[in-house]
């Protein structure tokens, strides 16, 4: 997301009165309009607090700021709250949690963060990626967790399209921090335009295509790989693994020509 739309975003929340997840109490909007706009818009906040972003954040509240990162980015790391904690001396939430927040997922292909679609060259995804979760609520009921990557164009045929199951990581301990400490439940086929890892035809006919990481709640642990990676839709096969609603997603887009 460019800083304009970002700007935008955070105008139109602060035009509410208050960002998602901050609890009863509502963000300071001088504060969010001649301070925390600017600065979020820019990154500074999330990458490099300087002292006059320090303490207009400060005014919100650790909640307000939870709600700044995730809204900025999707994403809740517990290493991006710490950047801030240490670089504005000041003491954090408990843990690093935040209030409204259950988790957060990040995918990485090296030094590149998948997000909201964005291009990811196809050299740099012959290696799976590495998959962290952040900022586990220490009460919630669920205890295990999956990570599925999907390519949910892979295949068309009889009028129908076919996605693709590239990678499933299953059985991620609640309370996890960093890299995802799971079980292979589908080992990762990289995006390819052509058959050596993909066992069908040329993928769809398109120059670029999407992958989804989707993270779930699961119900039970799981051990049985699927039958086909090849499925109807991605709800069914989550559905069918008495997985839960996804969480949340993040996408990248390849060229595969």
């Amino acid at each position: 997301m460019d800083s304009k739309a970002l700007q935008l975003l955070i105008l139109s929340l602060v035009s509410i009165g208050h960002f998602p997840n901050c609890g009863t109490s509502q963000c300071d909007r001088a504060h969010l309009l001649k301070e925390c706009v600017p600065c979020v818009a820019s990154g500074t906040v999330l990458e490099h607090p300087d002292v006059n972003c320090c303490k207009a954040v400060n005014a919100l509240g650790h909640n307000c700021l939870c709600s700044l990162i995730v809204s900025s980015t999707g994403v809740l790391a517990k290493t991006t709250m710490k950047r801030y904690v240490e670089s504005c001396q000041v003491v954090p939430p408990e843990d690093y949690q935040c209030e409204g927040i259950i988790v957060g997922l990040l995918v990485q292909y090296g030094s590149t963060t998948v997000g909201n679609g964005n291009f990811v060259s196809l050299s740099s995804t012959g290696s799976a990626p590495t998959v962290d979760i952040e900022g586990f609520g220490k009460n919630g009921t669920t205890r295990l967790f999956s990570v599925v990557m999907a390519d949910q164009k892979a295949l068309v045929a009889s009028n129908k399209v076919y996605p693709y199951i590239n990678f499933w990581i299953a059985n991620i301990p609640a309370g996890s921090t960093g890299a995802v400490k799971g079980s292979i439940l589908e080992p990762y086929v990289s995006p390819s335009n052509t058959s050596k890892n993909i066992p069908y035809p040329n993928p769809f006919n398109a120059r670029n295509h999407t992958y989804d990481f989707v993270l779930v709640p699961q119900r039970n642990p799981l051990v049985k790989p699927m039958d086909s990676r090849l499925v109807n839709s991605l709800a069914d096969i989550v559905q069918q693994y008495h997985c839960g609603s996804p969480l949340q997603t993040v996408s990248f887009t390849t060229s595969l020509h």
